[in-house]
């Protein structure tokens, strides 16, 4: 519409207001019509790209949240493999549920549990290679 309003609907509206002893101009009309008209149109533009960025936004994390279900599930079969004995409280914690949660917490966890296996592995390497030392 471009902010305009036909001609036609203006002179169709004026006669409206002659006939109707309305005290409001055409001019006035014509500026309250294409307010009106601007801020349903602007409603739509905010209703649709909310429509269409939060689902995008929806879809991200609906895949992050998968993602991070998947690593858990990794990081808690791992539970045979032993942690150092500072460490092992970390496998009895209460995560939340995913579908009801940012995953903040969840990403966190999994980012303590992958430094406390690199712990272990740091450990179990330092002790493989700490051997008497070699006569002179």
């Amino acid at each position: 519409m471009e902010g305009m309003v036909s001609k036609d609907l203006s002179k169709i509206q004026q006669h409206h207001l002659i006939v109707s002893g309305s005290q409001l101009s055409i001019a006035k009309w014509c500026q309250k019509i294409i307010t009106k008209l601007l801020e349903v149109a602007h409603r739509q533009w905010i209703y649709r790209n909310s429509v269409v960025y939060d689902r995008m936004a929806g879809d991200t994390a609906s895949k992050r949240k998968e993602e991070i279900q998947m690593e858990i599930e990794k990081q808690q079969e791992l539970r045979d493999e032993s942690l150092l004995e500072d460490s092992t409280y970390l496998m009895e914690m209460k995560l939340n549920d995913l579908e009801n949660s940012s995953g903040e917490q969840e990403e966190y966890w999994l980012m303590v549990i992958r430094a406390a296996w690199n712990a272990c592995a740091l450990m179990r390497h330092n002790t493989n290679n700490t051997a008497s030392p070699e006569p002179d």
